[in-house]
């Protein structure tokens, strides 16, 4: 049987709610008592978005973590680009953690119509940033969006699960699958203008 790990996003997505905001010791604080209750994977926030993820990161490298490992998380890299030019990769890797959370469209909807690309494109940007995150000795967990309760209509999902050379050219990496509440593709595209 598996091992069951615990990733906890309260430091990024339990902040993302009107009238919360955590100072960087809030954070720092909230990181260590995960910690102490034994959490494997903390997800500190993204990179870049704000000053105080950033101070989070540097903190946080010194700290003394017994359980939980640190994880950025971002975007993969932008439709039609070299991964070691993609801002959102570089802002990953200078938070230098050990694991990085890569954040993608996995419904076909979300594919055609919020990034504006083909599927295969979509497979490459998923397999290129996981190589690219790999290669910066980087442990790397794909945060497959809207998974859960799509996932009939998630062909990239099904296709990343098949397609062995992803696995043989990134080398080990995790998927988790997550499911957002629903959202209308106006307000997707909005959120994710500045990131892809």
């Amino acid at each position: 049987m598996s091992d069951v790990l615990l990733y906890d996003t309260t430091l990024r997505d339990g902040t993302q709610r009107e009238g919360i905001s955590l100072s960087v010791d809030d954070k720092i604080k909230i990181a260590q008592k995960l910690d102490e209750m034994g959490v494997h994977y903390i997800e500190g926030g993204w990179p870049g978005s704000n000053p105080k993820d950033v101070e989070f990161f540097r903190r946080a490298a010194s700290l003394p973590f017994e359980n939980a490992k640190v994880t950025a998380f971002g975007s993969t890299r932008r439709k039609n680009s070299r991964p070691e030019e993609d801002p959102n990769l570089k802002l990953l890797l200078e938070a230098e953690t050990p694991v990085v959370t890569l954040v993608g469209k996995s419904w076909d909807l979300h594919v055609r119509d919020v990034l504006d690309t083909t599927m295969e494109e979509n497979l490459n940007m998923i397999g290129d940033s996981v190589a690219y995150c790999k290669e910066q000795e980087k442990e790397v967990i794909y945060d497959a969006v809207e998974t859960l309760g799509l996932f009939p209509k998630c062909a990239n999902v099904k296709k990343l699960s098949d397609r062995n050379d992803y696995r043989l050219r990134a080398g080990r990496w995790r998927i988790i699958f997550t499911a957002v509440a629903d959202i209308c593709i106006e307000e997707v595209k909005k959120r994710d203008e500045h990131t892809y």
